[in-house]
């Protein structure tokens, strides 16, 4: 009896992570430490040149998608699709900005008791053999592991077109994730990267402490930074160029969900520009023949929600799997479970 954990946004933001709709607002916060003098140029660029950007366009469209990352994210990536555009603001200057925003609050989370609530979901909700499958950039799940002693893996490993990479540790100061996937752990399939995830070619490096790594001074002024990359990914096309590391992922995300039992969804607003979840749920959902119940844990979780989901909702009518909705936030879910 296997239950897959799918978390979202609103998983997080109880530990004082941003949303999607308020991103771009909270970024505000975080610029001010990048700002000319106080870190290296290349550190200035990708958050000036994020608003910049805005600025330049945010009169054209709606106004509720001013402050969304995903967004922007998504149309700064449609302007490079298949290296069409190279010039300007790119999906890599916009990733460091999302990974520095990142990193600014979850320091702040993991020094306080926010997280307590995320600690306590790792530690008496999660049993070994469950999945765990998020759509955020934070770490908070892996941190926890940490803290709780429960070893987890990525699922990096495997075989794949085009042959294995490498995982780089040498940044990596923490001791419960494993890399080899070779004992009994907790999965944790981050279906659209992570933001301590840096590539090098088709090589991945994980860091424990991006708040300091963007600090040092040294990476960046001698432009080692520009051999890296960031497995940040937005819900959109440009998905498929993300190279073998997502794709393993997404491949073992599948194989989790056409073998769960239970299905727990927690802070996740099925937004409707992202397809790609939406269609791997239903490939892997139609093909599941154990799966039994499914619950949504979302505080909004109302009439315009299950609009929103009709075709999951008649998919799992069809299949006679029960739903159940649940109107609480990811901490009072917790609680009451524990």
């Amino acid at each position: 009896m296997k239950t897959v954990y799918i978390l979202g946004a609103g998983f997080s933001c109880d530990a004082g992570l941003p949303l999607s709709y308020d991103f771009l607002d909270r970024m505000e916060n975080v610029r001010p430490l990048y700002q000319l003098g106080k870190t290296p140029p290349s550190l200035n660029v990708p958050m000036d040149e994020l608003f910049l950007f805005r600025s330049q366009r945010d009169k054209l469209f709606d106004k509720s998608l001013i402050n969304n990352v995903e967004f922007w994210l998504s149309l700064v990536s449609a302007r490079s699709l298949g290296n069409v555009a190279t010039r300007g603001f790119n999906k890599y200057k916009m990733q460091i900005a999302i990974a520095q925003t990142i990193a600014y609050y979850v320091d702040i989370a993991t020094q306080s008791v926010k997280t307590s609530y995320v600690i306590s979901f790792v530690k008496n909700v999660v049993k070994y053999g469950d999945q765990l499958i998020t759509l955020n950039y934070d770490d908070l799940i892996e941190r926890a592991c940490d803290q709780v002693v429960k070893p987890y893996k990525y699922g990096f490993v495997g075989q794949v077109i085009g042959g294995a990479f490498k995982v780089d540790m040498s940044n990596y100061n923490e001791q419960m994730l494993d890399v080899n996937e070779n004992i009994s752990s907790i999965p944790i399939y981050k279906l659209h990267g992570s933001y301590n995830w840096m590539t090098k070619q088709e090589d991945v490096q994980v860091i424990s402490d991006m708040q300091r790594f963007f600090a040092n001074q040294e990476f960046w002024t001698t432009n080692e930074w520009t051999r890296y990359g960031f497995v940040i990914e937005p819900p959109t096309i440009d998905k498929i160029y993300s190279g073998h590391i997502l794709t393993r992922v997404w491949n073992r995300t599948f194989e989790s969900l056409v073998s769960a039992s239970h299905i727990v969804v927690i802070g996740y607003s099925f937004p409707e520009n992202d397809g790609y979840v939406k269609y791997l749920l239903m490939a892997s959902l139609a093909d599941n023949n154990f799966l039994k119940d499914v619950t949504i844990v979302d505080p909004y979780c109302d009439d315009a929600y299950a609009a929103r989901i009709k075709w999951l909702l008649d998919l799992l009518d069809a299949k006679k799997v029960s739903v159940r909705f649940c109107q609480k936030t990811a901490i009072q879910w917790v609680q009451e479970q524990t």
